[in-house]
């Protein structure tokens, strides 16, 4: 309560974050924090080239500034929820669930 939450997430994505799962869609794109999200995002990946810091999750077709096609990415309509929850699991290295 009372952070400056423009600094405070801006500090998260930047610096204290392992992943950032980008959840792309067209309503992604429009909503101003989901902007910041994603430029504090870039700012990293920029600094720390080669780390696969940015995980993208499509949800439609949508273009979102700074995230080329040429990033691989998981298309939710193709995947659904367990198959994005399943490959993020395997990417931390933690163990894939029957459960899930």
């Amino acid at each position: 309560m009372g952070k400056d939450l423009y600094v405070h997430l801006s500090d998260v994505y930047q610096n204290q974050a392992k992943y950032c799962i980008i959840f792309a869609s067209k309503e992604y794109q429009q909503k101003n924090w989901t902007n910041l999200e994603r430029q504090s995002a870039q700012a990293r990946a920029l600094v720390e080239k080669g780390n696969e810091y940015i995980l993208p999750v499509r949800f439609d077709d949508t273009e979102i500034p700074g995230i080329p096609r040429t990033i691989g990415y998981l298309d939710f309509r193709h995947e659904g929820a367990r198959g994005v929850c399943e490959a993020f699991l395997r990417k931390i290295g933690a163990p894939v669930s029957s459960n899930l």
